[in-house]
């Protein structure tokens, strides 16, 4: 979460949820006019969502083997 919106959020009329059930944090805003905006953690380093390409397996062999 930004500055701003880490201020934003301890102003009367906003409310924030926070959630790690899905393994990663996550937190709901919600403004004074009912809007809600979800914020995620980003995954943790060396953590990969899509699959390694081919030119990645590649790469990485070139790499361990130098």
């Amino acid at each position: 979460m930004c500055a701003s919106h880490n201020r934003a959020k301890q102003n009367p009329g906003w409310t924030v949820v926070t959630d790690v059930d899905t393994g990663r944090h996550t937190a709901t805003l919600t403004t004074p006019t009912g809007h809600s905006h979800v914020s995620r953690a980003p995954a943790p380093p060396g953590h990969h969502d899509q699959p390694v390409s081919l030119v990645e397996r590649q790469l990485r062999a070139l790499l361990d083997a130098a």
